[in-house]
């Protein structure tokens, strides 16, 4: 008899789709969707362990992977997709925001963890009825096979699909109230933005005197350290009775070389990237002999 074991955690309700209708709905053929299925980019289950492929409404509407197959869906402007934990909070803004800003910012961020927990809840809820049903269907096959008639399997998960259709409820009641939000922090953002990009170019300012300061700081030190190492490497060297003979080099001066193994390539570049290789500056690989012996 065959066993009826679900996968792990993934969400299906019991009007799951069938592959056909999967590919009506989405205007692809049958083999795009099977595709999607086997790559992972479309959640599905299989009824045993030959039987037909089902797939949850919301992997249709969404796609898990972000997949080919994804059905287009309006609304939401400042919504991410609904996989992310956090879909909204994301957003990033420039630093120094102002307090108007950040008052229309917190029911925004508020409402848009609610709304991440509630879809969470709605997949543990649509995971806790396709494994409360596979559990009964089992059971029913036991009693079946030892001839007593066996309760409705469909009732074990009935209590888990009223909670993912309250979820569901819930869900689209957050999605207005987090787009309403979102409106409202977007409004602020433009309201305050020319006083706000003012302050930034003035930190600009400041911060492009700091930074060039701090070049003009890390050459002069970059110098004396060329020229104190290169010394006192001449210095180790010295030889009078080479010198006697005119055989001893003049102190060519100091150079600083850095072995990397970083490309820097043509065009824009991160002044960051440039600024790590100089810091790779290595200490000297051994005390100089003299100052040893000393």
């Amino acid at each position: 008899m065959t066993d009826v074991t679900p996968p792990p955690a993934v969400p299906t309700p019991s009007d799951a789709f069938t592959v056909p209708e999967v590919a009506a709905a989405l205007r692809v053929s049958e083999r795009t969707v099977y595709r999607a299925v086997e790559s992972g980019a479309l959640s599905a289950v299989r009824v045993g362990e030959r039987g037909p492929l089902r797939i949850p409404p919301s992997a249709v509407r969404l796609g898990p992977a972000r997949s080919s197959v994804t059905a287009p869906r309006e609304g939401d402007p400042m919504l991410n997709n609904e996989i992310s934990r956090n879909p909204i909070t994301d957003l990033a803004i420039p630093p120094d925001p102002p307090k108007a800003v950040l008052t229309a910012r917190e029911p925004f961020d508020r409402l848009a963890d609610e709304l991440s927990d509630t879809i969470d809840e709605r997949r543990a809820a649509e995971r806790d009825a396709l494994q409360a049903e596979s559990a009964a269907i089992r059971q029913a096959a036991d009693d079946y096979a030892a001839g007593q008639q066996p309760d409705d399997p469909g009732e074990a998960a009935r209590p888990h699909r009223e909670r993912a259709r309250t979820a569901e409820t819930k869900i689209a009641a957050l999605r207005l109230a987090v787009d309403d939000a979102g409106n409202r922090y977007a409004d602020a953002i433009a309201e305050h933005a020319d006083p706000w990009a003012a302050k930034l170019r003035k930190r600009e300012a400041d911060a492009l005197a700091a930074y060039r300061a701090a070049l003009d700081t890390a050459l002069a030190a970059l110098t004396n350290l060329a020229a104190a190492r290169a010394g006192a490497d001449w210095l180790d060297g010295f030889d009078a009775i080479q010198a006697h003979h005119g055989r001893v080099q003049p102190f060519p001066g100091g150079r600083i070389r850095i072995k990397t193994r970083e490309t820097i390539q043509r065009g824009d570049i991160d002044p960051r990237k440039l600024l790590a290789i100089a810091a790779t500056v290595a200490e000297p690989t051994s005390a100089p002999q003299k100052a040893a012996a000393a």
